[in-house]
């Protein structure tokens, strides 16, 4: 049985039990029931649960809004502790409105096809919204390629950072199958940049640096997989739609009036 499941079962049988307690028959111990009680009670309480099944959905329901309720509260104030490395990292890339009212931050993957698949939705509200800061983290986590893909995106930020978005654009439309050495740098020269210069970049270990740091902080805020996305107090984990990142804003913003 999964933890969460037993603990929430073992909330109406606990009541139970201890309710039995208060008409132990006679000829119990003074510590509590005897061996013999005890399987009598075990028994009434197994059988009063399978004939109120309720009870355990309501535990169950009960226990997993308490947790939810508990974590969230616990990812607000891990975030609220890391703002800075969260939206003003100079090593971090920025785009939309770099003087937005609102900070969109996104951990993602070149090789995540959930990052490819909510790409053009994250690009949408950003620029249908024109208000909008949007923070790219680099969090290569599916292989050397991915860590490729990274360090070059890096680089280039490091050489050009006007063209980082773009290059970024390129990279994220690829398949992610495709994406790899041959593949990316072949979008560093269509931004215009020297694949050389690029690849030189590339061994500058302050890159390195920036993604263990990037790595560091997803585990601080317990991301485990991309894309992740981080607005205001909310952390918004997988491929989320339109809707659930342009409310993540709106509640943003109007907390920041308040």
């Amino acid at each position: 049985m999964p933890l969460r499941l037993a603990r929430a079962v073992a909330v109406p049988a606990l009541a139970l039990l201890l309710a039995s307690q208060a008409w132990a028959p006679a000829g119990a111990s003074s510590h509590g029931l005897s061996p013999t009680q005890k399987k009598q009670v075990e028994e009434i309480i197994r059988q009063y649960l399978l004939q109120n099944p309720e009870i355990m959905v309501e535990a169950i329901n009960n226990l997993r809004t308490r947790e939810e309720a508990e974590q969230a509260k616990s990812i607000e104030t891990i975030l609220a502790g890391r703002r800075e490395d969260i939206e003003r990292d100079p090593a971090s890339p920025v785009a939309g409105n770099v003087k937005g009212d609102v900070t969109l931050v996104e951990f993602f993957d070149y090789r995540c096809s959930f990052c490819k698949r909510v790409h053009e939705t994250v690009r949408e509200v950003v620029k249908s919204d024109g208000n909008i800061r949007f923070v790219y983290k680099e969090f290569p986590v599916l292989g050397p390629e991915s860590l490729f893909a990274a360090r070059a995106a890096l680089a280039a930020f490091k050489l050009a950072p006007g063209k980082y978005p773009d290059l970024h654009d390129r990279i994220m439309v690829l398949p992610a199958r495709t994406v790899g050495e041959e593949s990316v740098m072949a979008q560093v020269g269509a931004v215009g940049l020297d694949p050389k210069a690029v690849r030189k970049r590339m061994e500058d270990p302050a890159i390195l640096k920036e993604i263990e740091r990037t790595l560091e902080l997803a585990e601080a805020l317990r991301i485990r997989g991309t894309p992740s996305f981080v607005v205001g107090d909310m952390l918004i984990p997988g491929a989320t739609d339109e809707e659930t990142l342009k409310k993540a804003v709106a509640a943003a913003r109007a907390k920041k009036k308040s």
